[in-house]
């Protein structure tokens, strides 16, 4: 709250709106309503894909000329063009769209709840691979760093990595698929990797000291 409300503050004074955004929170979440029209194809293809290596090499990231071609940043028909063309079309109606969130969400989640729960499981995959393939190491080391911790209840790696987290949940659920939202993963990644890595030092110069002795 000390970082957050002078900065509600100041939108209040300067815009006479008491909150985070003026219309970017709205226009992004107008824009993540597209990816509810994912198919069952793009819902499961979506994990390989974004997965580092294995995307690049399996799919075409270049012109997108393939199944996958709606999760391409430039593609037409696009999901990320489709829903800035709402976006702008609902501008170009209204002037702002904060006044019609609400009334927008209400519809969506009316017509379509479903489809955008399951919709924010690959996005927030795909957002989880902040560092790319640097990430294929670090990320199982992460997840065995939680479960160590979670072992010896030593719960200081899960508060530090807790509020990275929630904002790949969060941006999954308002934003796309790309990994520059989640950067600050990267932070948690690193700490649980190193922890990892130093608890298993100690057991390995035993195991070589052991193997040298025996020799």
């Amino acid at each position: 709250m000390c970082i957050v409300a002078p900065w509600m503050v100041r939108n209040y004074i300067s815009l006479g709106k008491f909150g985070l955004t003026n219309e970017y929170a709205s226009a992004a979440l107008v824009e993540r309503f597209a990816y509810d029209d994912m198919t069952a194809q793009e819902f499961f293809l979506a994990f390989p894909y974004c997965t580092p290596g294995v995307g690049d090499l399996s799919f075409d990231k270049v012109y997108g000329a393939d199944s996958m071609h709606r999760f391409m940043y430039h593609t037409p028909g696009s999901f990320f063009h489709t829903g800035r063309e709402r976006r702008d079309s609902l501008i170009k109606q209204n002037g702002q769209i904060d006044p019609l969130i609400g009334q927008l969400m209400h519809e969506e989640m009316a017509r379509n709840w479903w489809r955008y729960l399951v919709a924010t499981i690959p996005l927030a995959w795909c957002g989880m691979w902040s560092g790319g393939i640097v990430t294929l190491l670090l990320l199982p080391l992460f997840v065995a760093s939680v479960l160590q911790a979670v072992r010896t209840r030593e719960p200081n790696l899960m508060f530090y990595a807790a509020p990275a987290v929630l904002m790949l949940g969060l941006h999954a659920a308002v934003g796309n698929h790309y990994t520059r939202y989640n950067l600050i993963l990267i932070g948690p990644y690193s700490v649980g990797a190193a922890w990892i890595i130093c608890s298993a030092l100690p057991s390995a110069r035993w195991r070589a000291r052991s193997l040298a002795s025996g020799l």
